[in-house]
């Protein structure tokens, strides 16, 4: 399935049922941002609620939990915010539009209100053009780009972020801003000047500006990220370059075998540390392989972690015949080595 979102209105709406969302889900390349969707929907109706809210509460403070679906299990977490999802989340099958910015920041604040947020991590809009298709024509440019690159083609879509962080900071939220798919350090750069100049007349500002490290390139040139406060290794886009191009969403990514990224990960890890007294947040695959990583060496460097919600939570146990989709779904529990990142 196609991260395109035609069923997100749908889902926010609550008007599938719980069986179409479960077919939806067995149709759905695991792991994949449809799934991973399809996933947060079913939480409230597939997971066992009694555990789901323990694991939830065992969440160190610092370590932060990715949806961009208010939820009540979600009340009082740290929250790692995706501009993306957001603005799907807003416009379901149809197109944003910019001159709907005010009424978009509106809503979400609204939304996220009522989960009062100990405080937001919020990842710029990292619109790919072969994942996603909600920017008018005029907005995608001759030369498709994506992350930080099309954020600094397109000034609107960077300003229409920093006005909903606005937003969140005189909601009195402490909120950090994270950089996706930086590709060369000076992208990082660029915009870190222009989040500051946005912010430099404000009382309210971000406390930090991070960057995702998602291509294979960053690793071997850590040392040039000096901008970033923080940082966010991204196991989906790393594989998938160092496999050729071998996508989240198609069915040949069962087959990438993430104990690849151990040997440049602990290379990167090392010179991280090297830098100074940084985060850097693990997440997904890479909480699970913690414990093969060279943590306990990078002694300047302190480890948290973004957890997806469903990897916090116990399927209901149903035989595969009755739920084929929970069949897959309940290989998602919490990773057996979670607890040993301090």
């Amino acid at each position: 399935m196609k991260a395109d979102y035609e069923f997100v209105k749908q889902l926010t709406e609550g008007t599938l049922s719980e069986e179409e969302l479960l077919r939806a889900r067995a149709r759905s390349v695991d792991g994949s941002h449809g799934d991973i969707i399809l996933k947060e929907t079913l939480l409230d109706r597939r997971y066992v609620r009694e555990t789901r809210t323990r694991l939830m509460q065992s969440v160190h403070p610092e370590d932060y939990i990715v949806s961009s679906f208010p939820a009540s299990y979600l009340r009082g977490c740290a929250l790692n915010l995706r501009s993306e999802f957001l603005i799907l989340r807003y416009v379901g099958r149809a197109e944003f539009r910019f001159s709907d910015a005010e009424r978009w920041i509106e809503t979400t604040v609204r939304d996220f209100r009522s989960v009062e947020a100990r405080s937001i991590v919020y990842r710029l809009c990292d619109y790919n053009p072969d994942d996603f298709g909600f920017l008018p024509e005029e907005s995608r440019g001759e030369e498709p780009s994506r992350g930080a690159q099309r954020l600094l083609d397109d000034p609107r879509l960077l300003e229409l972020d920093l006005r909903l962080v606005d937003a969140f900071l005189r909601e009195g939220l402490p909120v950090d801003i994270l950089v996706p798919f930086v590709q060369f350090p000076a992208q990082l750069e660029r915009l870190r000047e222009r989040i500051d100049t946005f912010f430099e007349r404000r009382t309210k500002r971000p406390g930090r500006v991070g960057s995702t490290l998602e291509v294979p390139a960053n690793l071997l040139q850590i040392k040039k990220f000096s901008a970033a406060d923080f940082f966010v290794f991204g196991p989906n886009d790393l594989l998938k370059y160092y496999y050729g191009g071998v996508d989240r969403n198609s069915r040949h990514y069962t087959n990438v075998e993430s104990r690849l990224l151990l040997g440049p990960l602990g290379s990167a890890l090392m010179a991280l540390d090297a830098m100074g007294a940084r985060t850097i947040y693990l997440m997904k695959s890479l909480i699970a392989l913690s414990d093969e990583l060279p943590l306990a060496a990078c002694t300047r460097t302190t480890f948290r972690r973004f957890h997806m919600p469903h990897q916090l939570a116990e399927p209901i146990a149903e035989s595969p015949a009755s739920s084929p989709a929970l069949g897959s779904a309940r290989a998602h529990g919490p990773p057996p080595s979670a607890a040993k990142v301090s």
